[in-house]
């Protein structure tokens, strides 16, 4: 199979290049026209019939050979640890190298939130939110959170009854994706982008005994170390991890709907009125007003 390694370039191919979900009616070069609003300049390959951006910095051609394997790793993933330590994989067979004069090898590392992670789940994101509304949920955002190891998700929503945040629990967990492990709903009040705000909803709006959901033997994700391989799978199940099974939980962090408007009426956030407002400095002594 003919492959085509991209190095420095516009991040909008980086971005689409990390897209993984069906999309037969068009391809990559599509979704970053629509994504930058930029057009898309592309070229043909040397060696192999592949097109890549034509500004690219370093092209790597070659053929992906599925009949030829060897180790790959241990390597560091996405949930920063170096589960699964080795796996076979198909060997890369280079063809030709092609470079810009001044060429800029821009490198992402998998590990850390700060890199690839960010790419791939902009888009994760983006399908669960469209997935969730058309089940006539009211959803506002969806946030993969960096400290979850790529494992984790949280849906701001509005439930208007009962049921609608399960649903929305267990559409999640059975996203296309295996890494959707724990997912946890909350309302527009709470901010998902701050670990503070998503705490404060799991310390004062979650019974664990009535607002947590979990289901056993799910897919899992290779690269979380509590997935148990299923050995009987395969010969190579057991170095590659895949398949795996895990257990899955839904948290439901959200405010009683609002036809409960007594219970509702409990978790009213209070705040100091003019918080922040205030500056010390317009109250104390200075050179000037002393």
């Amino acid at each position: 199979m003919p492959q085509a390694i991209v190095i420095g370039t516009h991040p909008g191919w980086e971005l689409v290049g990390c897209y993984s979900y069906p999309h037969s009616g068009w391809w990559e070069f599509e979704l970053f026209e629509a994504v930058t609003g930029e057009v898309g300049v592309v070229t043909r390959c040397k060696t192999i019939d592949l097109v890549v951006p034509v500004e690219a910095s370093i092209v790597i051609e070659g053929y992906v050979n599925p009949t030829r394997t060897a180790q790959d790793g241990p390597s560091p993933g996405p949930t920063m640890l170096y589960t699964p330590y080795a796996t076979q994989q198909p060997v890369f067979e280079v063809t030709a190298i092609t470079m810009s004069k001044n060429p800029v090898y821009r490198n992402h590392q998998m590990t850390p939130f700060t890199d690839h992670q960010e790419m791939p789940r902009l888009f994760h994101e983006a399908i669960i939110y469209e997935r969730l509304c058309a089940m006539g949920l009211k959803v506002n955002d969806v946030h993969f959170p960096q400290g979850g190891g790529s494992l984790s998700v949280i849906v701001q929503m509005e439930p208007a009854m009962d049921g609608q945040v399960t649903d929305a629990l267990m559409a999640v967990m059975g996203s296309p994706w295996l890494n959707t492990k724990m997912v946890i709903a909350v309302d527009p009040d709470i901010n998902i982008y701050d670990y503070r705000d998503v705490h404060y909803a799991l310390a004062t709006r979650v019974d664990p005994t009535k607002h947590i959901i979990t289901v056993g033997k799910a897919r899992g994700f290779p690269f979380d170390p509590t997935a148990r391989p299923v050995i009987e799978a395969s010969a190579e199940t057991a170095e590659s991890r895949f398949p795996c099974v895990v257990g899955k939980w839904g948290i439901d962090a959200t405010k009683p709907v609002p036809y409960r408007a007594k219970e509702r009426k409990n978790y009213e956030r209070a705040w100091p009125k003019r918080w922040g407002e205030i500056d010390l400095h317009d109250y104390l002594p200075t050179e000037e007003n002393q």
